[in-house]
């Protein structure tokens, strides 16, 4: 299932991106894996992220669907998104995707260290401490026996501010030690749409040089 967390207007990156996405899985059909299985696409809203994500997710589970894809209504992705992540054959992978910061390149997912995670220059697959949901591949069958909740923000006393229910939902995967993968690949080609579209392809590495003594 396919499921789209969204509380506002939809700018046309996203729009374009979710209806290539769409049109490539019911004429592709994940290069013919899918076979004769369901897919359903929902879109879930709300004011609350932390019940959308759970509304999402419950609705996954409740259709009995094999896996979740978490997609949020401010990204631009390339429309094979879905084939790449499957094609891991991994419980959790995801996508790193630039906040919208545009004075620094900073990631959304946290790596196993808890460092905020830059893709630039890098590729294949990297476990994770933390992630975003924008662009998430959930197998399901190792959830089925969780409840709600699962996506609830809490204060940290060390930072002096709340974790988002994203990276309360990766506690939770932890407890269940379900690793979490991130795609640097996919991560390169990911949007953020904000003011502009922000994206990790569009902020070039420079190359430290010595100065001289």
């Amino acid at each position: 299932m396919i499921s789209v967390s969204s509380n506002r207007d939809w700018k046309q990156g996203f729009c374009t991106s979710y209806l290539a996405l769409l049109n490539r899985l019911l004429t592709n059909r994940l290069g013919g894996r899918l076979g004769g299985l369901d897919l359903q696409s929902a879109i879930t809203g709300g004011a609350m992220l932390s019940q959308i994500r759970e509304d999402s997710l419950q609705l996954a589970l409740d259709g009995n669907f094999t896996h979740w894809l978490s997609l949020d209504d401010d990204m631009t992705f390339p429309a094979d998104c879905a084939e790449r992540l499957f094609s891991h054959g991994k419980q959790v992978v995801t996508a790193n995707y630039m906040r919208k910061t545009p004075n620094e390149v900073k990631g959304v997912c946290l790596d196993v260290k808890g460092q905020f995670l830059d893709s630039r220059g890098k590729t294949g697959l990297e476990q994770l401490w933390g992630m975003g949901m924008g662009m998430t591949l959930i197998a399901l069958e190792p959830l089925r026996k969780t409840a709600a909740p699962r996506f609830e923000g809490k204060w940290n006393a060390e930072h002096r501010r709340y974790w988002g229910e994203d990276y309360a939902f990766c506690q939770l995967l932890h407890r269940l030690e379900i690793p979490i993968w991130c795609d640097h690949d996919l991560s390169r080609e990911m949007g953020h749409v904000g003011d502009f579209v922000f994206k990790f392809s569009d902020y070039e590495i420079v190359p430290q040089l010595d100065k001289a003594a």
